[in-house]
């Protein structure tokens, strides 16, 4: 087996038969002193003698162990570091750049890519009540009132909405980033029935 013109290994006739014993021989043979060599190639050189006939050569397999590369994460504000490439999920609180550095093991040339995860604003609604707006029923509204959507859980999607049943009301409310936070406000029985008082006064 040559490689570079450069013979690695030689075997002869006696190192391996068609039947056993000794049967075919199996040699493993150490490359490691061409680790890093751009290319490799392997060749197979036969030279027989007057009446040889019989050879052979089967199941060829290279095999061996890549160094790992190194890579190595950060974000700016600071906070994530990690040097797996596949990082697990990442929480965060503001907009954060996260920059990966790999070095490759053959040659120690790094590269690096950065990506910007920005934090969108979530919304912070809140619900008030007017006991006056509307005879014999309590007007909620919500707010933020502008660029945002709504969900009360009456199922109305509207803002204001009239209600006259006491219960705790909620309103989903959902911003243009797609991001939602929900409000509550209970309305008491004594709190409706003083707005159907006021409203028959």
């Amino acid at each position: 087996m040559e490689s570079y013109g450069t013979t690695v290994a030689t075997y002869t006739s006696t190192q391996g038969s068609s039947q056993p014993p000794p049967g075919f021989a199996h040699p493993v043979i150490n490359l490691n002193a061409y680790i890093n060599c751009a290319t490799l190639q392997i060749r197979f050189h036969y030279h027989a003698q007057a009446m040889a006939r019989y050879w052979a050569i089967d199941n060829v397999t290279v095999s061996g162990t890549s160094p790992s590369a190194t890579i190595s994460w950060t974000s700016v504000p600071p906070g994530f570091t990690s040097n797996v490439a596949n990082p697990p999920p990442v929480t965060q609180y503001v907009t954060t750049t996260y920059t990966v550095t790999y070095t490759d093991p053959n040659t120690t040339c790094s590269g690096s890519a950065s990506v910007t995860v920005n934090m969108n604003p979530v919304p912070t609604p809140t619900i008030t009540a007017n006991y006056c707006a509307v005879p014999g029923f309590i007007q909620l509204t919500a707010h933020p009132t502008t660029g945002v959507t709504y969900l009360w859980s009456t199922g109305q999607t509207i803002n204001p909405i009239l209600v006259n049943l006491a219960a705790q009301y909620s309103v989903i409310v959902t911003n243009a980033f797609v991001c939602s936070a929900t409000a509550i406000l209970p309305v008491a029985m004594n709190l409706l029935l003083m707005v159907i008082f006021l409203q028959e006064m």
